[in-house]
């Protein structure tokens, strides 16, 4: 179950003055479902920890380090977005869907879609990945996105 928004906010306020350094996103005030602290700033082994010793699910990704409360990640609200959205139902047509992400939070999208890239920054992760993407491209960032969409329109060609 997910905490009250009062939770969520002490729960941030006790890791701040817990974790020298550590450092808030600057957009949480926009966030509604997680917490989201600055990587590289403070130890980001000690904010994981103290978000999972709460309760919550956490994730790494190349901006932030995350926590929620809640059964749900990126690949139940990519389902969930895809069937309300689109009438697209993943069980049955993943192959549709070119997922690319760049960070251990993509883990769950790189796992379940067939068409699933890595931005050259996820390199750093792999490691890490029990379902890693099938192809890594050579750039990072968007950079990496251009690479996959140009891919893409010489394929069609």
């Amino acid at each position: 179950m997910r905490p009250r928004p009062a939770a969520e906010a002490t729960l941030a306020a006790e890791i701040l003055a817990a974790v020298p350094g550590s450092r808030l996103a600057p957009d949480q005030r926009y966030r509604e479902t997680t917490l989201a602290f600055e990587r590289g700033c403070g130890d980001a082994e000690a904010i994981l920890a103290r978000l999972a010793g709460a309760g919550a699910r956490t994730a790494v990704n190349s901006l932030w380090l995350l926590g929620w409360f809640g059964d749900f990640d990126k690949l139940a609200m990519a389902r969930r977005i895809l069937r309300e959205m689109f009438g697209l139902d993943i069980a049955t047509a993943a192959d549709a869907v070119l997922y690319v992400g760049d960070s251990p939070n993509d883990e769950p999208m790189f796992g379940y879609f067939a068409n699933a890239v890595g931005v050259a920054s996820v390199r750093r992760f792999l490691d890490r990945l029990a379902a890693p993407p099938r192809w890594v491209t050579r750039g990072g960032g968007a950079a990496g996105f251009v690479e996959v969409a140009e891919a893409l329109l010489a394929a069609r060609a």
